[in-house]
């Protein structure tokens, strides 16, 4: 996450195609390891929108580091 907006795999994405990449490793393996990597300007509500779809698809193994 940046103040832009979100990346996964350093790609921007949105939050729709989030919700679905977290769906299908969910459906492998609801204990593989999630890293929220977010800077100090990303806006709150991006985070809390990303841990958000981690609890819907329960993603529970979340480790959030700061950059």
């Amino acid at each position: 996450m940046h103040r832009q907006g979100l990346l996964f795999r350093g790609k921007p994405i949105t939050i729709e195609a989030l919700d679905h990449r977290l769906e299908r490793y969910a459906s492998l393996s609801t204990a593989a390891p999630v890293i929220v990597k977010c800077t100090a300007d990303s806006p709150h509500r991006l985070l809390v929108q990303a841990l958000d779809l981690c609890s819907k698809h329960q993603m529970r193994h979340l480790s959030i580091l700061s950059l």
